[in-house]
């Protein structure tokens, strides 16, 4: 085992990252894809099978353009999909874990987030999202050349996450694969357009990254398929965030459809955003979470409705009655649990990804069954059977763990493969991370993660960062970041201060929801009062405080710029934030619409909320002299937090004679993640920055930058 005895820029992004694992129907394989980076040689990309008995894998391939490889329900064939430069999708399928290769289709178009689904006589159903023409059939867009690059718009729906709407929506595709009597399987080179209305865009996810992406917001039972889409003629600002579950009736899966899509209702009437459909393994149930429009988009609640009415309950409210608690913390993603009364969820709680399993039934509370770290996916060991799941997750120090948990148990009963051997390849163990509890604001508790070097003495002292997360509804989790590694930086000698302040998930929702109308207010407060805090611990330096954000982390320091207390760190490091209030909430791909200003959702009503809490505010703005040497980051491809607000915070420094520096990706979104040797460069130039702030390079009242 090779093990590198300090993390650095360069080791990081040298660590393999892993997928999720997902098991076989018998539980004896696994598959899962792992991208290697090394540097200045590039990235390899391989698909992996892994024998559970002996944890030897093999490789499937290592073609890069290779996606969406599933296995074949009641098999161990693997069946995947391939990209072409012309836009195309080829469709193959592998045998004997990679030695054998079949191409069986090729479709004219961009296809991807595939599933399948075994039916009683055999076959099994291929559906793919892809983007569909105004007469209903497949479009490739590479292969439409376009005299022009203008794209017109006509609603409040341009720019979303790191790209602009499509003038053609999204829809599912399908068609039925079929193995022959020989073992090959077969499928037809046509597929057929399951949404035919032109007002319908689904799945929704397509676009955008997150907790339930585009796969998740569809599911097939034999009796037809629920999806997640939007609806095309909601076209006012304040319905642009909305999302809506339906379901098509399918007769038969090699026929097109003859049913249209029907909406499954919300009452009373609600309108708000859908996520992470499920179909019950009968057929006989569809499962969705769902947030009211005007209220947060993480405060999810379980609705389900029969295929039979489509007309679906709250059953968290009704049934269970676990809300409005206030120590509720909402599910991210759920499955039913093999059959239409259990399911599992994860959900944030007290900076961890837990998994829960939940009965239902009247008053059934969920019982957490797995809360190491920050979970990531889970499955059924074996295909059905939800009483063992294959969990994947991560820590601070391991990027990639893979275990089996024991659901009547509640505990994990074997670990199948950690990826960093629990920290060791990296030099990293388990006692660098701590956790401590403060007072913050209106004397709430308050928590907070502590990342130490893996050779900590708390008999010296150390140069620190506070470290302030995005959101607001966010939450520091246990969990392996790349965008910004806590372990990484503690091997440089920080220790590394993560707060969960007002707004954190995962702490209640009334925690959560405290940040509304106070943006600039309760969690600001909470930041100075753990400043304060901090002053009392001895292995702190407090002349070598570095302050690091990124997304609302940033707005907080943007906050902090006209505040006193930005006089006790040495340096910052700004990375897509908010710097000017009224102009971001115009600028940013999604309608705020959720109580964060109060009825400010745009800056000309009530624009004295906005104002109250405006980093950009004239008066304010004359104190951001007192700020720190700081480096602004950001990418132009960031539609979120849009690269003018970098640019101005950065003038506004170097107006007032900061010491500051501006790093620009343009091919880059709101992370810097999309390529390898970008992130690379980033950490170097924020390690390097950090380290001239608290070594004296760089000053306050220096000149030159």
């Amino acid at each position: 085992m090779v093990v590198n005895r300090r993390l650095t820029a360069e080791s990081l992004i040298e660590v393999p990252k892993r997928s999720p694992v997902v098991p076989n129907f018998d539980g004896e394989y696994g598959l899962y894809s792992v991208s290697t980076h090394k540097v200045g040689s590039g990235t390899t990309i391989e698909v992996r099978v892994i024998h559970f008995a002996n944890n030897q894998s093999v490789q499937l391939t290592d073609d890069p353009a290779v996606h969406d490889a599933r296995w074949i329900p009641n098999s161990n064939d693997i069946l995947y999909l391939k990209s072409t430069e012309n836009g195309q999708t080829d469709v193959y399928y592998a045998r004997s874990f990679g030695k054998d290769h079949f191409k069986i289709a090729s479709f004219d178009a961009t296809l991807k987030d595939l599933r399948l689904k075994g039916l009683a006589d055999g076959t099994m159903v291929f559906m793919v999202a892809g983007l569909s023409d105004s007469h209903g059939m497949l479009y490739n867009e590479k292969a439409d050349k376009k005299p022009d690059s203008g794209r017109l718009f006509r609603n409040w729906n341009v720019r979303i996450w790191t790209e602009l709407y499509r003038e053609q929506r999204f829809s599912l595709w399908y068609n039925v694969l079929r193995q022959t009597k020989d073992r090959k399987w077969e499928l037809p080179e046509i597929l057929h357009n399951l949404i035919l209305e032109d007002t319908i865009d689904a799945p929704y996810g397509m676009y955008t990254s997150g907790p339930t992406p585009a796969v998740d917001n569809y599911n097939i039972a034999s009796c037809g398929v629920a999806f997640i889409g939007r609806d095309l003629t909601k076209t006012s600002p304040q319905q642009s965030e909305n999302t809506y579950p339906y379901f098509v009736a399918i007769d038969s899966y090699t026929l097109p459809p003859a049913h249209k899509p029907r909406p499954i209702t919300v009452p009373p009437n609600l309108e708000g955003h859908a996520t992470c459909i499920r179909l019950s393994p009968d057929g006989s149930t569809i499962g969705f979470l769902f947030s009211k429009e005007g209220g947060d988009l993480e405060d999810r609640h379980l609705y389900l409705s029969s295929t039979s009415s489509l007309k679906s309950f709250n059953f968290f409210q009704i049934v269970s009655r676990i809300v409005p608690d206030d120590d509720y913390n909402p599910p991210t993603t759920f499955d039913f649990a093999g059959d239409s009364f259990s399911c599992v969820f994860m959900s944030d709680h007290c900076g961890r990804v837990v998994i829960s399993y939940l009965k239902l039934g009247e008053h059934k509370k969920p019982v957490k069954i797995f809360s190491e770290g920050t979970a990531t996916a889970y499955y059924p060991v074996q295909e059905g059977d939800w009483s063992r799941l294959l969990v994947s997750s991560s820590s601070f120090i391991d990027s990639s763990i893979w275990q089996i948990v024991d659901v009547e148990e509640r505990k994990t009963v074997r670990t199948v493969s950690s990826s960093t051997r629990s920290g060791q390849k990296l030099g990293l163990h388990a006692g660098m991370a701590s956790e401590i509890w403060f007072e913050g604001s209106e004397g709430t508790p308050m928590h907070s993660f502590i990342v130490h070097p893996a050779d900590f003495d708390r008999n010296k002292t150390y140069p620190w960062i506070l470290s302030p997360h995005g959101g607001p509804e966010g939450a520091w989790t246990d969990g392996w970041k790349q965008q910004f590694h806590a372990a990484a930086w503690a091997e440089q000698g920080y220790i590394v201060v993560l707060p969960n302040i007002t707004g954190s998930v995962g702490f209640g929702t009334k925690f959560r929801d405290n940040v509304r109308g106070s943006w600039g207010g309760r969690p600001l407060a909470d930041l100075i009062l753990l400043i304060k805090h901090l002053e009392s611990v001895p292995y702190l330096n407090q002349d070598k405080a570095i302050i690091i954000g990124a997304s609302f982390g940033a707005y907080m320091i943007s906050c902090l710029c006209s505040h006193e207390i930005i006089t006790r760190f040495c340096g910052a490091i700004w990375h897509d934030g908010i710097f000017n209030l009224p102009t971001w909430l115009i600028q940013t791909d999604q309608m705020v619409n959720d109580g964060s200003f109060g009825e400010s959702i745009f800056p000309w009503i009530q624009p004295e909320n906005l104002d109250q809490f405006n980093p950009a505010r004239p008066d304010r703005l004359i104190k951001f002299r007192n700020a720190p040497p700081t480096l602004i980051t950001g990418g132009d491809k960031d539609y979120r937090s849009p690269i003018t607000e970098a640019l101005a915070f950065f003038r506004t420094l170097q107006g007032q004679g900061v010491p500051s520096a501006l790093l620009m990706f343009p091919d880059e979104g709101h992370w810097i993640t999309g390529r390898e040797e970008n992130s690379l460069r980033w950490y170097q130039t924020a390690f390097e920055w950090a380290n001239n702030c608290v070594s004296g390079k760089i000053k306050r009242g220096d000149t030159g930058y």
